[in-house]
């Protein structure tokens, strides 16, 4: 049985250091993530957004109790309506928040209880302006 929920939970590293996590691999993403990862062109960017998303089921799995693989996530754009990109969610855990994040090596994620979120910015890096969805 799985633990109870407790206090939220953030984890912040570098890439690489998460990508070396034992357990961490990218066999535990749904298909819908492998699809859209194979999509990114540039090798860095494609190791920050794994790593991010290996960081999340690993902050999910030591609040929850359960295992990584057994993360299930979620995507759906409040602006266009379309699955796989948009705020994430866990469909088994409408009660649990989670957050990503990743930036130029640096990756960060959280899980809690209720509304969470985590960011992760260059310093140098200038905002992009709001609005509608990038993806749409």
């Amino acid at each position: 049985m799985a633990a109870a929920p407790g206090p939220a939970l953030a984890g912040v590293g570098a890439t690489a250091e998460v990508l070396a996590l034992p357990g961490l691999t990218e066999d535990l993403l749904a298909p819908w993530e492998a699809r859209r990862l194979a999509a990114i062109r540039l090798p860095a960017r494609r190791d920050d957004v794994l790593a991010s998303r290996l960081l999340l089921r690993l902050c999910v799995s030591r609040l929850t109790g359960r295992p990584p693989g057994d993360t299930e996530l979620a995507q759906r754009c409040p602006d266009c309506g379309r699955h796989g990109h948009g705020r994430p969610y866990l469909p088994g855990h409408p009660g649990l928040g989670i957050s990503l994040s990743h930036a130029d090596g640096v990756v960060a994620a959280a899980a809690g209880p209720g509304p969470t979120g985590v960011d992760v910015e260059a310093a140098d890096r200038r905002p992009r302006p709001t609005g509608r969805c990038a993806a749409c």
